[in-house]
């Protein structure tokens, strides 16, 4: 070879190094980013210390909140690099990639009938189409366990964050008065509940890389949970705990998880629809001292289904339940008599804000991931358990669609393990 020809493949190779650190870089930035403003996890330092639970709390204007207005500039620069590089067809053109553009367009049908509340709206709509510019990147920088090995690593940090924060700073960390519930650097005991339920899921689709890490963290996640007392996440990491154990002492049962796994997922969604219509429609019975008004929840999904019922098909514009309840407190507090910062169900929220049209986009968006998932790759049979505890946790909380961290990790799963490439680590 040429003297001239070797140097000018030297500096090929070096140029394309190069340019490969700084999108890895970028890339990891924008999901640390993602992940904490998606979580709230800055939250209780906004608010200026733990608060009492049930209390909200408006508007922050310190330095903090410029957040998410790096993402979005970081995400349009991610705009600029994969406009010069190439992400495979498998993973633009699969079929849940398709239907999560379809949900998309729906977001600007929504919009039309938020009203007065179309900043909100504009807003977290703007932020969804950024995070999923920061997980394309991410895609196409990262292998699929390098990438959740990373991403593992964030939860951990914040998990920490939390520990610190409420044996250390308790101020923030405990919410005052007679509750005591535990939010870590969360502003509510759920957020908390939340987050350790999704680091839960994710140790667990670890466990066979890196196993001492995953103990750990999956320790640290359910000591959490108990310690924010939210039975939603408490419930649900036990599940996911249990099937977890059966299926991997069991073969056959890890086997049929997967060959019918989207009849799981039907099933899941079944059982979480019939909770509503039986709280809804005055069944009563009482399990572990809870009945089914699941601490009058049923007056609230019951308002929030009869609300949704004025913009049937287009719904009434993402995130416009909290933004119209903060305008409208009174008409809320008088229907179910309490202030609200959710409608307790993701998919009721969904419903509310994107319409039928939206929501059933989003409902064939979760058959289609679930159904595309690799069938050789270790984590699989964990994210199958995701979609049972997003199906849990959203029947008596809001994290459906929206700026929020269990949206945000569906969308992860959407668009890398329905890829063909995502089981190669590159």
């Amino acid at each position: 070879m040429p003297a001239s020809n070797y140097t000018s493949s030297n500096a090929s190779f070096l140029s394309f190094k190069k340019n490969g650190n700084i999108i890895s870089l970028i890339s990891k930035i924008c999901i640390t980013l993602l992940i904490i403003s998606a979580a709230g996890a800055l939250d209780a330092i906004k608010e200026g210390g733990a608060r009492a639970q049930g209390i909200i709390v408006y508007d922050y204007n310190g330095p903090l909140k410029y957040i998410n207005h790096l993402l979005i500039i970081l995400s349009l620069i991610g705009t600029l690099i994969l406009a010069k590089k190439s992400i495979k067809k498998e993973t633009l053109l699969s079929p849940p990639s398709i239907l999560l553009a379809f949900i998309l367009i729906a977001l600007p049908f929504s919009l039309a009938n938020a009203i007065d509340l179309k900043e909100s709206t504009i807003r977290v709509t703007t932020l969804i189409i950024a995070s999923i510019i920061s997980l394309l990147i991410y895609v196409k920088s990262h292998s699929a366990r390098n990438g959740l090995h990373y991403i593992h690593n964030v939860f951990i940090a914040i998990n920490l964050s939390s520990v610190i924060m409420i044996f250390l700073i308790p101020s923030y960390g405990i919410s005052y008065g007679d509750s005591g519930y535990w939010q870590g650097v969360f502003n509510h005991k759920n957020q908390l509940g939340a987050f350790s339920s999704i680091s839960a899921c994710i140790s667990i689709a670890l466990f066979k890389f890196h196993p001492k890490i995953s103990i750990a963290n999956l320790a640290l996640a359910i000591f959490l949970a108990i310690g924010s007392q939210s039975y939603s996440s408490i419930g649900t990491i036990a599940l996911v705990i249990s099937l977890f154990f059966i299926s991997s002492h069991l073969k056959f049962i890890s086997n049929l998880v997967y060959t019918f796994r989207v009849q799981v997922l039907l099933v899941s969604l079944t059982l979480s629809f019939t909770i509503i219509y039986l709280s809804i429609s005055g069944v009563t019975y009482n399990v572990f001292g809870k009945d089914t008004s699941f601490t009058e929840r049923n007056l609230i999904w019951q308002y929030s289904l009869a609300k949704s019922m004025d913009s049937l098909f287009f719904g009434h514009g993402i995130s416009s339940f909290l933004a119209s309840n903060q305008k409208n407190s009174s008409e809320l507090f008088n229907a179910v008599g309490q202030e609200l910062l959710s409608a307790h169900n993701g998919f009721i929220t969904s419903f509310y804000e994107l319409g039928l049209i939206g929501f059933t986009f989003f409902i064939c968006w979760l058959f289609f991931i679930i159904k595309s998932l690799p069938s050789k790759e270790a984590s699989t049979l964990p994210i199958i358990f995701y979609f049972i505890s997003f199906v849990i946790f959203n029947t008596f909380e809001s994290k459906g669609i929206g700026f929020n961290l269990n949206f945000v990790v569906l969308m992860y799963f959407s668009l890398f393990f329905t890829s063909k490439t995502a089981t190669n680590d590159r």
